[in-house]
C-alpha cells in the first residue's frame, strides 16, 4: 500500500508540472482533498483531457523547403529585374505554400497571388496556378486602362537544388489570346535557408488589389 501511494503521488507531481496557470491550481485543489482511488482516478483523467486539448490546440509551424530563383536584374546600384522568376516553398503541417514573384522590369518583382496549390513530397512534383498583374492596359475598344492580369501555371519536379519544369502565362482579358508556354529552371539558394527550418510566413494577399484578389485560376491538363 505504500509503494502505490508513492506511485500515486509521482504521477499527481507529473500531472501539476506539465499545467501552468489555472490548470495547476484546478489540481492543487484537488490534491487537497481526503486521498482515495477515485481522486488517484480523477486527477489522471484530469490530466490526460488537459494534454489532450493542448496538443489539438497548438498550431502547425511554418517550416521551410526552399528558395529557388532565374531572375535576370541589369544594374548594379539600382537593379532592375528583367526577366524571371522567384519561387519560395514553405510546408505548415500538411500544406504548401507557395510564394512566387514576377519580373517586369522594375526594381522589384510582382508577387502573383496563388490560387491553387499541389505537391507530391514523395514524388516532388509541384502543380500551382498563381494571378499576377503587369500593370495597367487599354483594352480594345476600352478608353479607361484596366489591371493587366495574367494567369501563370507551372508544373514540375522539385530536386535537390532546383525546380524544372513548364510556365504557362495566359491573358485574363484576352479571350482569343493563346497561352504562352516555355520551360524554366530555377536554382535554389542555399544560403537564403536551410530545408526544414521554421520560419514565419509574412505573405498574404491581403495587400493585392481587388481585380488580383476576385480573379481565380486552375491548373491546366495541358502543363502536367
Amino acid at each position: 500500500m505504500l509503494c502505490q501511494n508513492s506511485i500515486a503521488v509521482r504521477q499527481r507531481r507529473v500531472a501539476i508540472a506539465r499545467f501552468p496557470g489555472q490548470r495547476m491550481l484546478i489540481i492543487q485543489w484537488l490534491l487537497k482533498k481526503k486521498d482515495g482511488l477515485w481522486m488517484n482516478f480523477f486527477v489522471s483523467l484530469l490530466a490526460v483531457l488537459l494534454t489532450s486539448s493542448a496538443f489539438a490546440a497548438e498550431p502547425a509551424q511554418t517550416r521551410l523547403i526552399g528558395f529557388y530563383t532565374n531572375m535576370v536584374t541589369e544594374g548594379k546600384d539600382d537593379p532592375h529585374f528583367l526577366a524571371g522568376y522567384n519561387i519560395s516553398l514553405y510546408s505548415k503541417g500538411e500544406r504548401t505554400l507557395v510564394h512566387i514573384g514576377v519580373a517586369n522590369g522594375s526594381t522589384e518583382p510582382v508577387s502573383a497571388a496563388v490560387k491553387s496549390v499541389a505537391y507530391d513530397p514523395v514524388t516532388r512534383r509541384l502543380k500551382f496556378c498563381a494571378v499576377y498583374s503587369t500593370g495597367l492596359e487599354h483594352g480594345p475598344g476600352q478608353g479607361a486602362p484596366r489591371e493587366a492580369l495574367r494567369t501563370l501555371t507551372f508544373s514540375g519536379i522539385v530536386h535537390p537544388n532546383s525546380i524544372k519544369g513548364t510556365m504557362a502565362i495566359r491573358d485574363v482579358c484576352c479571350a482569343g489570346c493563346r497561352t504562352s508556354y516555355s520551360r524554366a529552371k530555377l536554382k535554389r539558394i542555399k544560403h537564403a535557408g536551410r530545408t526544414g527550418e521554421l520560419i514565419e510566413y509574412p505573405l498574404k494577399d491581403g495587400g493585392q488589389s481587388g481585380a488580383l484578389r476576385g480573379s481565380s485560376c486552375k491548373i491546366e491538363s495541358s502543363t502536367l
